[in-house]
């Protein structure tokens, strides 16, 4: 059993300063799962058989506490644009994208090894987040480079499986 087939880590050692600060404001991190829409991805890729919720830790862990599984998962991108309005991030370039505080587009990459379905569900989440103005690009590359960009500090945000979630006996 998985604790969630497709999660995402934005990167909060970012080698950019305004990302990294960006990243580690929680509003951002919350705004962004809000803009989510995890009935439709599991109406659209799960057949309604999936269980919509953070990636978290199986209720089966000693470390598991409810909260965790619907922190900040519904879909909600009324709550996701005021908290990045709230951030200062309300600045927006003709197309309606949000500026970040030097100026710059807001632009995070949304990288993945290659994986069929994964590649389909960032399409989505690419238009969640373009939705709020966070502009989006999906980049799927080969695992290995994957790894080698991560192990390099040089992702966004990066997409995985998150298995292993609870006690190992």
């Amino acid at each position: 059993e998985l604790a969630a087939e497709y999660m995402f880590g934005f990167n909060l050692t970012h080698k950019d300063p305004v990302l990294r600060k960006i990243f580690n404001d929680i509003r951002f991190r919350q705004a962004m799962s809000l803009s989510i829409d995890r009935d439709e991805i599991n109406d659209l890729f799960y057949f309604g058989k999936a269980v919509p919720r953070q990636a978290a830790v199986l209720s089966t862990s000693s470390c598991h506490e409810p909260w965790m599984e619907d922190y900040y998962a519904e879909y909600n991108p009324e709550r996701a644009n005021r908290l990045l309005d709230e951030m200062g991030l309300t600045e927006k370039d003709k197309e309606g994208y949000r500026l970040r505080p030097d100026g710059k587009p807001l632009l995070i990459i949304l990288a993945l090894a290659q994986d069929e379905i994964k590649a389909k569900i960032s399409e989505l989440i690419k238009g969640y987040w373009e939705d709020v103005g966070v502009k989006t690009i999906v980049r799927e590359v080969q695992r290995e480079l994957y790894s080698t960009k991560g192990n390099a500090n040089e992702l966004d945000v990066g997409i995985w499986h998150f298995d292993r979630a609870t006690d190992l006996s």
